[in-house]
């Protein structure tokens, strides 16, 4: 939404971010701070309702993951269909932010036992944890493979997050239709055709064709 010509402040052009995008960026804050760590926040919302594994209905921190992955895949597309990107390309850019929010949102799977440190399955080393404390792996192989994940799940996880901060507080309503995509066939940046909004994209034939004859001369006279 822009900024209309009007006395006081207001100035064209500028975005105007409401009070309301502020408490929903906090909403988003909380979203991705439990997307940041899953599996930890997982098994405390689980402590604290007293929920037991056998009677849990999921077991596994892969419902954050890809339930949260799922919701802000739907999120861009419907932010690219406003901005009025074709149907592919708001596709597109959709799945490219489920994929993404994947590996932002990526937990370390428990083995169902206790950790090499002896804790409990809940209290597993988090990827995080594991990034922090990289230097304490002994295997070369092992080192990288964290290293790779940590800092990819970092990687997307802030991508992510500057999007929804771009989109809420600098007032960036096409920051989704922006985005770079990785698929080619979604590249394509511009508004979706009329036509398929019902509308011709050229005026019908038929009425150029009678002003034409209109201004041929009479022979008949």
């Amino acid at each position: 939404m822009m900024a209309h010509q009007g006395s006081g402040d207001d100035k064209v052009g500028v975005p105007r971010v409401s009070r309301w995008d502020l408490l929903t960026l906090g909403l988003w804050s909380i979203f991705f701070l439990v997307g940041l760590v899953p599996d930890l926040a997982y098994y405390l919302l689980r402590e604290w309702a007293f929920v037991s594994p056998r009677t849990a209905v999921v077991n596994t921190p892969a419902i954050v993951t890809f339930t949260f992955s799922a919701y802000f895949a739907f999120f861009v597309l419907r932010r690219c269909r406003e901005s009025g990107l074709t149907e592919v390309g708001a596709q597109g850019r959709a799945i490219q932010a489920g994929l993404l929010g994947i590996v932002a949102f990526l937990y370390l799977p428990s083995t169902g036992g206790a950790s090499a440190t002896g804790s409990a399955p809940h209290e597993a080393r988090t990827i995080l944890e594991l990034l922090v404390n990289y230097r304490d792996i002994s295997v070369p192989l092992l080192k990288w493979y964290v290293l790779f994940i940590g800092w990819s799940k970092l990687l997307a996880w802030w991508y992510l997050f500057t999007l929804i901060v771009r989109y809420h507080v600098f007032g960036n309503r096409a920051v989704f239709a922006a985005m770079p995509s990785f698929f080619y066939s979604a590249r394509n940046r511009q508004r979706a055709p009329l036509v398929e909004k019902g509308i011709p994209d050229s005026p019908p034939i038929a009425p150029a064709a009678d002003a034409a004859a209109k201004e041929l001369p009479d022979e008949s006279r």
